[in-house]
């Protein structure tokens, strides 16, 4: 293992501390996304249900469109649709389930690397 200087010691503590500082204002942030995103969901609902009661396709309003758009996608596999999916194109249990298994123990495994941050637990006051 390397030695460590205190030079190295006190840059890795102050690149901490920035990462710190970045991580609360990320937070801080995401919360106020969360915000708008949860309030242009609601006026989302509204708008795509003022424009299909009204058979609108699209709405210009200052130079930009809104479109009312229908598209169709599948869902995404869950474990249970998987295996019920394999079992019908099988019609046999057995094989769905040894194809299932194939499926899940041959997907690939990546390692993933990251940073954790762990603040203290504050014990809870007491009511006294």
């Amino acid at each position: 293992m390397a030695t460590i200087t205190t030079k190295d010691t006190n840059l890795a503590k102050r690149d901490i501390l920035r990462w710190f500082q970045l991580d609360d204002q990320i937070a801080e942030l995401t919360g106020k996304i969360k915000e708008l995103r949860e309030e242009k969901q609601t006026l989302t609902k509204t708008i795509e249900n003022f424009m299909s009661e009204n058979n609108i396709g699209d709405i210009q309003t200052q130079g930009e469109k809104l479109k009312y758009c229908k598209s169709m996608t599948k869902k995404s596999h869950t474990k249970k649709s998987l295996q019920n999916t394999l079992e019908t194109y099988f019609n046999n249990s057995h094989n769905a389930e040894n194809a299932y298994n194939y499926i899940m123990d041959s997907r690939e495994t990546v390692e993933r690397v990251r940073l954790k941050r762990q603040q203290p637990k504050i014990p809870p006051k007491n009511k006294n």
